[in-house]
């Protein structure tokens, strides 16, 4: 399996993600993939620069509920901040199914061919946050699972839970 890599791009007033490879937790890889879109992410919704998004999934084979979450978040801020849905472009069947099982397509607009997006894509390189940043970002990413429908809630309320619960410890932890 090809490791997991997010390249982006910006044209204009459009920014372009794309996912590739295993876009998940790894032994590897830990989260540092994952904390380096959550970073970006953060970043495009501060400067608001931006009125379109378009995440290209046609090469991802393998995706977890965290980054699923970090792209939900996408979503949930192009329909808050700017009455839009970005579009997701993906291809391969079990991809599309999974966004559709997790209620994602009510946030984005997903189209099954493929596109050349013909950007000047470069890799995120993956970083490393602390470990209070981490659980933070997990547990917001999957919030904002748990916000698309009643199915989620109940799915993910076990773990919201749990990580709150560290969240909880290890303010206590860095307290001391």
């Amino acid at each position: 399996m090809e490791r997991g890599r997010i390249l982006v791009a910006r044209q204009d007033r459009l920014y372009v993600f794309k996912l590739v490879g295993e876009v998940r937790k790894t032994a590897e890889v830990s989260y540092k993939v994952s904390a380096a879109l959550n970073e970006y992410v953060n970043k495009l919704m501060e400067a608001r620069d931006f009125d379109s998004v378009v995440i290209d999934l046609t090469e991802l084979t393998c995706i977890d509920s965290m980054n699923l979450g970090l792209l939900a978040q996408i979503g949930a801020f192009m329909r808050e901040a700017f009455n839009r849905q970005p579009t997701v472009i993906s291809t391969r069947q079990d991809i599309t199914a999974l966004l559709h099982t997790m209620g994602l397509d009510c946030l984005f607009t997903v189209i099954h061919e493929p596109r050349d997006l013909d950007a000047n894509l470069e890799e995120l390189p993956p970083m490393t946050v602390s470990e209070r940043d981490t659980l933070r970002m997990v547990l917001e990413a999957h919030k904002t699972l748990a916000e698309l429908s009643d199915k989620n809630r109940e799915t993910f309320k076990d773990v919201i839970a749990v990580l709150e619960t560290q969240m909880g410890n290890n303010d206590r932890a860095t307290s001391s």
